[in-house]
């Protein structure tokens, strides 16, 4: 299961199982690993969270991770040159000063 397949069928407040016409008891057992997913409760799942049915056999969660990592990077960049510069002008300040 990917990362937006757990949640639904794990998290019982994220899609109430008589949204996807089925039992609790039944998303009780698909959750124990006692049944399997069916084609169209997948479908269904799919619908509910407004993606491509081929979204849910993907793990979207390394994908977030490097997105964050690379945001971080970026940041980071940034924060390295604006202490860069501002270490400049204090020591520019600090020489003009003497």
């Amino acid at each position: 299961f990917n990362t937006i397949l757990k949640n639904a069928i794990y998290t019982k407040k994220l899609i109430p199982p008589e949204k996807l016409d089925i039992s609790v008891q039944h998303l009780s057992n698909i959750e124990r690993g006692r049944r399997f997913v069916t084609a169209e409760l997948l479908d269904r799942i799919a619908e509910i969270f407004v993606v491509p049915l081929s979204d849910l056999f993907i793990d979207i969660m390394p994908l977030q991770a490097n997105k964050l990592k690379a945001q971080a990077k970026r940041i980071t960049a940034i924060i390295d040159n604006e202490l860069f510069e501002f270490t400049a002008k204090i020591k520019k300040k600090i020489i003009d000063s003497l």
